[in-house]
């Protein structure tokens, strides 16, 4: 038989939330760890975690639990790319896909903005995004100009 679920009303019993900070403290003593401790510990990943009823939560997925009532059905995205900041203004439940448009430009990129790489055969700016292939472009400006469009048509997870 499986572990209960954890519930916003469980979570609260435990620990108290901050999301001015995203720190989680506990409200009860257990394990050594004393009341009104911060709570939680970084994993290898950048991520806080933290354990609750011998089960490990990803500390910003209890952020939404806390705040909201229920554990999101996609993924947690850190709006300033900060792993470990868990401030309630920085999180925001988006799908994988939305996730991954709100990166760190791969260090392999030539024109310093995603969706933009320079052809070297073809020696014209090309433009990908998702997967798709949008075209050549001589002048970098156009090029801009199409990725920009491009993006604002298929992006709807960013405001």
């Amino acid at each position: 038989m499986g572990k209960k679920k954890l519930t916003q009303k469980r979570l609260k019993e435990l620990l108290r939330y901050d999301p001015e900070t995203g720190e989680f403290y506990r409200l009860v003593t257990c394990g050594g760890r004393v009341e009104g401790s911060i709570t939680g510990g970084r994993h290898h990943s950048g991520y806080w975690h933290i354990r609750i009823d011998r089960k490990k939560y990803n500390r910003s997925r209890l952020a939404f639990l806390y705040m909201k009532g229920y554990t999101p059905e996609y993924e947690i995205d850190h709006i300033n790319r900060v792993k470990d900041d868990d401030r309630w203004v920085n999180l925001r439940h988006v799908t994988h896909r939305c996730n991954m448009q709100n990166k760190e430009i791969n260090i392999n990129n030539t024109s310093g903005v995603m969706g933009i790489y320079w052809h070297k055969n073809r020696r014209k700016w090309q433009v990908k995004y998702s997967d798709k292939y949008f075209g050549l472009y001589r002048d970098f400006s156009r090029a801009y100009y199409a990725n920009k469009t491009i993006r604002a048509k298929f992006r709807t997870c960013f405001a």
